[in-house]
C-alpha cells in the first residue's frame, strides 16, 4: 500500500519497515492503545454490505463522534476503529480468534478504508511487472485477478500487489506502489496452479482461501514503486475461438468502469468523487486501458498471460 505501519504485533505477510522509517499509521492489534481520545458515540451509519454470511452483513461501518472515528464491524464480530485522518487503527477480536483471522481484514478492506481517509486512490486489482513496468489487472471479486497474478509469478514475472493496487501521480507518470508478498487464492485456483489445494496454507483456520508466500516459493516481489504501463479490465469469460484477447476501451467508458473499482467508495462525498474522477481522467489519458476477455476454460490461463504480455509490448512499441 506504500504505507509504513507501526504495529503492536507483527502482522503476518508484511515486510519489515526500514530502520528508522517514520510510521504513517499506528496499529494496535488486540492491545490497549495509549490514546487519550478514544471513540465515543455512534453518530451515523455509513455502510452496510449487501453481502451476508451466517445471516449477517459481511461488513458494517459506522461513524463515531461526527467523523472523528469510524468503526468497521465484520460478520464474525472482529472490529477495527479507524481515526478520521487514517493515521490510527485499533483492532479487536475474541479469545477464540487469532491475529491471522484479523489480518485477512486488515490487509484488505481496512487498509483500503485507511487509504481513502488519507485521500489516496487505489484499484481492486493485482499488478505484476512486465519489462520493468507495472501492469494492473482490474476486476470485481472472482474475476481472476489473483489467479492470473499467481500464474505470472510462476512464469518468472515479478509481482507488485495482489487484490489492491495503490496509485500515485509523479509528474505526467502514474506509479503503482507495491503491497505485500502474498497472493491469496480460492481453492479451485490453488488446485489449478499447484495440483492440489493442500499444497498451500490457509489464510486462517476456518477460511477457504489459501495463500502463496512469494518469497518462500522463490518468486520475485517488487519493493519499489513502478511506472504503470497498462490496465487490463476483466470483462467476463468467453468460450469464443478468439478468446483470450485484449482490445481498446474508450476513455469515457474506462473512467466510469475504473470508478466502480476504487477503494471504499461508500465513504466518498460529492467533492471526493469529483476529485477522483479528475484523477481517473488523467490516468486514462496517460495509461492505456484495455478490455480483457479471458477464455472460459481455466486450462487456458497461460494463454491469457501471453496475451497480456504481447499486448503490453505492442503498446510500448507503439509509443504508449
Amino acid at each position: 500500500s506504500g504505507l509504513v505501519l507501526r504495529a503492536s504485533r507483527a502482522v503476518p505477510g508484511l515486510l519489515p519497515a526500514p530502520a528508522g522509517a517514520p510510521a504513517d499509521v499506528e496499529l494496535w492489534l488486540n492491545d490497549e492503545p495509549p490514546w487519550d481520545d478514544p471513540p465515543g458515540e455512534i453518530t451515523a451509519l455509513v455502510h452496510t454490505s449487501p453481502y451476508r454470511m451466517e445471516g449477517r452483513p459481511t461488513l458494517e461501518v459506522v461513524e463515531m463522534d461526527h467523523g472523528r472515528w469510524f468503526r468497521m464491524t465484520f460478520f464474525d464480530d472482529i472490529e477495527f476503529d479507524v481515526d478520521g485522518a487514517g493515521r490510527r487503527v485499533r483492532g479487536r477480536w475474541a479469545d477464540y480468534q487469532t491475529l491471522a483471522d484479523a489480518s485477512t481484514y486488515l490487509l484488505g478492506p481496512v487498509l483500503g478504508f485507511v487509504l481513502r481517509r488519507r485521500g489516496v486512490t487505489g484499484l481492486h486489482a493485482s499488478a505484476v511487472a512486465v519489462d520493468g513496468r507495472a501492469v494492473a489487472m482490474v476486476g470485481p471479486a472472482g474475476a481472476g485477478k489473483s489467479t492470473t497474478a499467481a500464474a505470472f509469478a510462476r512464469l518468472g514475472f515479478p509481482v507488485l500487489s495482489d487484490d489492491f493496487v495503490v496509485l500515485e501521480e509523479e509528474g505526467e507518470r502514474i506509479l503503482a506502489r507495491p503491497s505485500y508478498p502474498i497472493i491469496r487464492l480460492w481453492t479451485e485456483s490453488a488446485r489449478l496452479l499447484y495440483g492440489g489445494s493442500d499444497e498451500l496454507p490457509v489464510l486462517a483456520p476456518g477460511w477457504q482461501k489459501r495463500y502463496v508466500d512469494l518469497e518462500a516459493h522463490g518468486y520475485d516481489f517488487v519493493t519499489e514503486p513502478m511506472e504503470l504501463a497498462a490496465i487490463y479490465l476483466f470483462h467476463g469469460r468467453r468460450d469464443d475461438p478468439d478468446a483470450p484477447r485484449a482490445e481498446p476501451l474508450p476513455m469515457s467508458e474506462a473512467v466510469v468502469t475504473l470508478a466502480a473499482q476504487t477503494n471504499a467508495t461508500f465513504l466518498m462525498t460529492r467533492e471526493m468523487r469529483a476529485a477522483e474522477f479528475a484523477f481517473l481522467g488523467r490516468l486514462v489519458r496517460c495509461v492505456p486501458v484495455r478490455r480483457l476477455h479471458p477464455h472460459a476454460s481455466p486450462e487456458r490461463l497461460d494463454e491469457l498471460t501471453g496475451v497480456i504480455v504481447e499486448d503490453c509490448r505492442a503498446l510500448r512499441r507503439a509509443g504508449r
